[in-house]
């Protein structure tokens, strides 16, 4: 194409125009010294919209105060709200007719090798409505892929979760029948980390423990919480979600404030 004077003047005149248009249909370049939030943050953005994380240091009749990475954050709860506390568990806790929900990997022949189960007893309908609400009441997910933190190698696509009742126990060899009415073999090795869960009470609350709520924070930020899980914080005085036997991956560790 050849161009002429009145041809080059033409498109000097729509540059603007074209550069406008690609910054549009782009969005803003990048400025100096801006960054995007990191996968953790958005986890934490995102949890914050479905509860409170940490660890108790006030409790004023049903008003909570927990105090978490970013700051206190303050948590009501009412009788209907359910109550459940974690502990450390072993191999033998998984026993026939509870309820038990594995995360770890899938083997070629099918088989799950556990990384972390967690364990809690049947009710009369079924291992399904063992958990909060007839379903996984945490605002930690379990049955999801979680955010990684930065570091945080992908998780692999043999990754898997068997949730159901345990039907047999030999040793490390477990199987489980989901609710969908198949039969899933699960190895459980000693290294595997397991949690009990068990319904609990108001007065099962205490100062230091860690606190994990869900519920959505109304206009003035208080979380109003339809279930609660408490733990023991670790060996060094910290709280993380594993400590909920919700497994590793980011962050998420904080001691109690000093001087609360």
């Amino acid at each position: 194409m050849r161009l002429t004077p009145r041809s080059t003047g033409r498109l000097l005149r729509l540059l603007p125009l074209l550069a406008g248009f690609a910054l549009v249909a782009c969005g803003p370049l990048p400025t100096a010294g801006s960054t995007s939030p990191s996968p953790s943050s958005r986890g934490r953005f995102a949890f914050a919209r479905n509860g409170a994380f940490g660890q108790l240091v006030q409790i004023s009749g049903q008003t909570l105060t927990l105090s978490g990475q970013t700051g206190d954050s303050t948590v009501t709860y009412t009788t209907t709200t359910t109550i459940e506390q974690t502990s450390a568990g072993s191999l033998g806790d998984i026993v026939t007719g509870t309820c038990v929900v594995a995360t770890g990997s899938k083997g070629s022949g099918g088989a799950v090798t556990a990384a972390t189960v967690e364990v809690r007893p049947a009710t009369g309908t079924g291992c399904a409505a063992a958990r909060p609400g007839g379903g996984s009441g945490r605002p930690f997910p379990t049955r999801s892929p979680r955010p990684r933190s930065s570091g945080t190698p992908r998780a692999s696509s043999s990754s898997a979760v068997v949730d159901g009742e345990v039907t047999a126990a030999t040793g490390t060899q477990i199987t489980v029948k989901t609710a969908t009415g198949t039969s899933e073999s699960l190895t459980v090795p000693t290294t595997a980390k397991v949690t009990d869960e068990s319904s609990a009470t108001a007065s099962a609350l205490q100062v230091n423990l860690c606190v994990a709520a869900t519920g959505k924070p109304g206009s003035s930020g208080k979380v109003a919480a339809t279930s609660l899980t408490l733990s023991q914080p670790d060996s060094s005085g910290t709280c993380t979600e594993a400590g909920f036997g919700f497994g590793g991956g980011g962050g998420g560790g904080f001691r109690r404030r000093s001087g609360g």
